[in-house]
């Protein structure tokens, strides 16, 4: 039992001791490993894996007791230990290690392995005490702090480093200067956080016991590896991984380093795949790697769906080359994507100049269509500059329940959504062209928003989309509109919607009269001036029994209109 266990219970004589005596102590405590032991043990005899172990062990007790720490426990090829101060712990494993250094120099006959180490030590609040029964005590330690040292111990292996230590260990050191450091990760422990932690474990190497060569070298690069580090932890896995290139041209050995490219190139290779088959989309589908996607592969979710395209795309287009085509569409997809994204969306496909994107929630998509369209008048700035035509684009929504999936054959397949949901999302983005205006969503995704009125809304028409038989209710969302604009359709909002009422309840005259009261205060609102010539018509037609007959024929035929009631 040693000493410092009893001064730490505030015991003074081992006859006095008792289970279940214990009492909380802040310390650092100590876990190292030997390395891949069963290489050393394969050719020993059962005793001299045990007088091998001893010698080891003796050897990294005495310089633990040295450095006024004790043993708490041998587990294996494991010490624990105690220390009082953190100082004291990392002067016991450089010794550590720089004794084993002299170990291994000193076994140079054939086929001898040399031993190595790794050693983790945390800091922190720990109970200490005595457990067991009558006749039979152990002493024991609990504590977060305990279950860290020996998680950030396996890491040692991982980064291909002696001695890790933890943030905590770091900062109780009365002169961090007396050793050499560098942090080489925050993480994220998930199942070996400790508990009550809710940040990441921030963790740093000991490097005291390099060759002179080595040391110089990492000192040297430091603050291009951290820099390195920062932007790895940014995402920005290019930039970082030439500058850990760049380190590892000083110090091609670093297995740090080498982990740190390792996983630069895996992100970088991830983002690729993600270019082709989003990351949301893997969610969806409940798969983390996109190696484990299978064909057939499907789930069924409610979603918002975003169609937009480009208007007169083939005018535009006529009198490009197919390069200067590719470029222009590029140049606009480059711009649009990134806001998609930006609202929790994802870009299903790309359809010639149209976008078809997914999105969670109705809020999100109505959001994302509502900045493409304030990014699009930015983007003309743009265009005009250069001499181009403006682009206007029609964007339309629809909510519902789609089944989203792979399809294809073993040798080739990819993303796709099915649902009726999407087909009306299409047909809502067409019917942008026939009212004049930029932005049309459906009832569906109108009652699924949860604050419409962030949104500047008018209920525009109850239409019924080509190969359905119930109409559906449009509305269309004007917040992108030039701000005179908005103000006026807000100002003009009552009457028009007054006027729709008497033109549903086929009262043409009185209906067509608010209308042009509209246009009058608003004469470029094509949607009030498509209603002003339905009424003129209906106004010259004589009402009868087959009236709705008269009214999906005169509509369709004569004014262009998908079938309305």
């Amino acid at each position: 039992m040693p000493e410092k266990f009893l001064t730490i219970l505030g015991i003074d004589d081992i006859l006095d001791i008792n289970s279940g005596d214990n009492v909380q102590a802040d310390m650092s405590i100590l876990f190292a490993n030997i390395r891949d032991f069963a290489a050393h043990s394969e050719n020993m005899t059962q005793e001299e894996t045990f007088g091998f172990l001893n010698s080891h062990l003796k050897l990294m007790g005495t310089i633990i007791r040295q450095h006024n720490g004790f043993v708490d426990k041998y587990i294996g090829t494991k010490i624990t230990a105690l220390f009082e101060k953190s100082d004291d712990a990392v002067h016991a494993a450089t010794e550590m290690l720089q004794k084993l250094v002299e170990y291994n120099e000193g076994k140079t006959g054939d086929g001898y392995r040399p031993v190595e180490i790794g050693i983790g030590i945390d800091t922190g609040t720990l109970r200490i005490g005595t457990v067991g029964e009558e006749g039979v005590i152990g002493r024991t330690v609990i504590g977060d702090a305990v279950n860290l040292a020996s998680r950030i111990e396996g890491l040692t292996k991982q980064y291909g480093v002696s001695i890790i230590i933890s943030n905590e260990t770091r900062s109780s050191l009365t002169d961090s200067t007396k050793f050499e450091l560098r942090q080489i990760d925050m993480l994220d422990l998930l199942n070996s956080r400790p508990s009550g932690k809710t940040e990441p474990v921030i963790v740093w190497e000991v490097f005291n016991c390099d060759t002179q060569d080595i040391l110089s070298v990492r000192k040297n690069i430091e603050p291009v590896f951290q820099e390195a580090r920062y932007l790895y932890g940014s995402g920005q896995f290019e930039e970082a991984y030439s500058l850990f290139l760049n380190c590892l041209a000083k110090t091609p050995m670093d297995k740090i380093i080498q982990l740190y490219s390792y996983l630069c190139r895996e992100h970088m290779k991830f983002d690729v795949y993600e270019r082709f088959v989003p990351r949301k989309f893997l969610k969806i589908l409940g798969i983390n790697d996109i190696v484990d996607i299978k064909l057939g592969e499907n789930a069924e979710k409610n979603m918002a769906i975003l169609f937009s395209d480009i208007r007169g795309f083939t005018s535009l287009s006529e009198n490009m080359t197919p390069e200067e085509n590719f470029k222009f569409l590029n140049s606009y997809l480059a711009v649009m994507g990134p806001i998609i994204r930006r609202n929790n969306g994802f870009v299903d496909k790309y359809i010639g100049d149209a976008i078809m994107a997914l999105f969670e929630t109705s809020d999100d998509a109505l959001q994302a269509a509502i900045e493409m369209l304030q990014k699009l008048v930015e983007y003309n700035q743009g265009r005009k500059k250069s001499g181009y035509a403006p682009v206007k684009i029609g964007i339309g929504i629809n909510t519902g329940t789609l089944r989203i999936g792979t399809i294809g054959e073993s040798g080739r397949m990819e993303a796709t959504v099915i649902s009726d949901a999407v087909n009306l999302a299409s047909r809502i983005e067409g019917m942008t062209k026939t009212y004049g205006v930029s932005l049309l969503i459906s009832n569906d995704t109108y009652r699924s928003l949860t604050a419409p009125k962030k949104f500047e809304l008018r209920k525009i028409d109850r239409v019924t989309a080509k190969g359905k038989s119930i109409p559906i209710t449009i509305w269309e969302v004007f917040s992108s509109d030039p701000q005179n604009i908005l103000k006026i359709k807000k100002s003009i909002e009552p009457i028009f919607q007054e006027a729709r009422h008497l033109y549903q309840s086929r009262a043409f005259e009185e209906a067509h009269d608010l209308f042009l009261n509209c246009l009058a205060r608003n004469p470029k609102d094509k949607t009030v001036q498509l209603y002003s010539d339905r009424c003129k018509l209906y106004m010259k037609l004589s009402f009868d029994d087959n009236m709705d007959e008269v009214v999906r024929h005169v509509t369709y035929s004569t004014i262009s209109m998908p079938y309305l009631d």
